[in-house]
């Protein structure tokens, strides 16, 4: 069964670093976006593995 809930930015680095920028640096893995007031971020998980990570940030349009 999968489960998605709340995890804190740090959780969402192992998951952006194997996918987003392999071969490279946690620091690589930290975004602009993710400091953003109302931010907040999603892992989905099979057990114990996180398996998806999604952040989401509010952002202004006219």
């Amino acid at each position: 069964m999968l489960i998605a809930r709340l995890i804190p930015l740090e959780a969402t680095y192992p998951l952006r670093l194997l996918v987003l920028r392999p071969g490279g640096a946690l620091a690589d893995c930290h975004f602009e976006s993710d400091l953003v007031d109302g931010g907040f971020h999603v892992g989905t998980f099979t057990g114990d593995a996180c398996i998806a990570v999604g952040s989401f940030s509010p952002e202004a349009h006219p």
